[in-house]
């Protein structure tokens, strides 16, 4: 009875010794890159959780390389990839990747497809690539970064333009960047958009902002430590509540002595945000109506942007030279990069100075045409149709009357003033046509 069940465990012995020999012989096989990956037909897999800071030697056969979700923080030189030159198809999906030296992938002479998408990439310099290395490539896909809205993507967008087949799937229209700068909160744009931007607009970096919010940061800092110091020291405050309301009532005077004196400071009474191609509308209506007939001094760009000047610079000083922010919302102007720059602008600048943006819409252009913050200022805010029909025009005028009526009655007396001067040298016009005509009947 016993020799069976001998039998049984023996053979049971027999074929678990075979199934490790199996192990031993072939599967280390599928084990390869000094046991970081694991090689399967010609694709090779990052089986490793440890940091890679370079890939390690694979079979010359291994044609695709999987990083997914392995730990590549940085891609620091050429090197990191000098052991897999031959591959074709590289693939860093998720792998934890900030940054990537200039020229990093030019060594893979045969790399067709790449991706680097979702990882924490926030530039991508041109040099990033070769122009040879951006010719071979068939496939890219770098979404879901967090690209900053900087100078430096600007051959980036022009490359999605141009090569549109390359990045598809997911396509162009996948690939954002955030801007801080506009609205002080992360905002969403389409790094196409940035393809219009002039190459003058580098010259106001990051760092530079960074300087004058840090320089602003401690004289207010400063101010605000001189305040509490005379306050507290003062022998005539003997009471808490005189100790803790004093500062912010005198800091409440300061502020509105300031908003005073630099209403009296402004340059322009209205700034006009306009479109080149809506020029005629502004010249042929605006301009006479609120300048010659009201008194009123408009900041157009063709006429008082400061030659020579950077365009950013003088949009950033007409804006905060105004009194009032006038937009003009056509088709041209959501096709115009620097159009989308003043309105983002003149958002900041109406939020900080608890203004509101006038809207003037034109043409009744088709929401569809709209950019998204266009089209969110016309459905949250109440704007002003432009209308051809003469009653129509009638309450257009009324309307933006009613709207500048702050800034129109400061200049009250000057309007008037004006329209006395036109009508006196109109008068004396027709006294020197009277005395024409009699000399010439003599």
């Amino acid at each position: 009875m016993k020799l069976p069940v001998i039998k049984t465990k023996m053979l049971l012995l027999y074929f678990f010794l075979q199934y490790v020999e199996f192990l031993l012989v072939f599967g280390s096989k599928f084990i390869c890159g000094d046991g970081h990956f694991r090689c399967l037909g010609n694709e090779a897999t990052c089986i490793s959780k440890q940091e890679l800071n370079y890939i390690p030697e694979l079979p010359d056969h291994i044609q695709k390389v999987d990083i997914l979700l392995g730990d590549v923080e940085r891609i620091d030189s050429p090197d990191f990839f000098q052991n897999v030159t031959h591959i074709s198809s590289l693939s860093m999906i998720r792998s934890g990747l900030t940054y990537i030296a200039p020229g990093a992938f030019d060594i893979l002479q045969n790399l067709t497809s790449l991706d680097i998408g979702a990882n924490q990439l926030d530039a991508l310099p041109e040099n990033t690539f070769s122009p040879e290395t951006r010719s071979r490539l068939l496939h890219f896909d770098a979404t879901e970064n967090n690209f900053h809205c900087r100078c430096d993507l600007i051959w980036f967008s022009e490359w999605l333009i141009s090569n549109s087949s390359v990045f598809h799937p997911p396509g162009i229209k996948k690939y954002f960047c955030v801007n801080k700068y506009f609205l002080g909160k992360p905002l969403l744009i389409n790094i196409v958009e940035l393809r219009g931007l002039d190459k003058q607009a580098c010259l106001m970096s990051g760092d530079y902002l960074a300087f004058i919010i840090f320089i602003l940061s401690v004289l207010l800092g400063s101010f605000v430590f001189y305040l509490f110091l005379k306050i507290y020291c003062s022998p005539k405050l003997t009471t808490v509540k005189q100790r803790v309301l004093l500062p912010f009532r005198l800091l409440r005077t300061k502020l509105h002595t300031f908003v005073c004196t630099t209403n009296v400071a402004f340059k322009y009474d209205v700034f006009v945000a306009y479109a080149e191609e809506d020029n005629d509308f502004v010249s042929d209506h605006l301009r006479p109506r609120l300048e010659d007939e009201l008194g009123l001094k408009l900041c157009l760009h063709q006429r008082d942007f400061h030659p020579g000047r950077n365009i950013l610079e003088n949009i950033e000083d007409s804006v905060t030279s105004s009194k009032k922010v006038l937009m003009v919302f056509t088709t041209h102007f959501a096709h115009s990069p620097w159009c989308q720059f003043e309105l983002a602008l003149c958002q900041r600048h109406a939020m900080d100075h608890g203004d509101l943006l006038l809207v003037v819409h034109v043409n009744n252009t088709p929401v569809s045409d709209l950019t998204p913050t266009m089209t969110a200022i016309v459905r949250t805010c109440t704007y002003i149709a432009w209308s051809q029909a003469g009653e129509g025009r009638v309450i257009f005028w009324n309307s933006l009357l009613l709207a500048l009526g702050d800034v129109l009655t400061t200049h009250a007396p000057r309007s008037l003033q004006r329209r006395q001067q036109q009508r006196q040298q109109q008068g004396e016009m027709n006294q020197d046509e009277e005395q024409a005509g009699e000399t010439v009947i003599v």
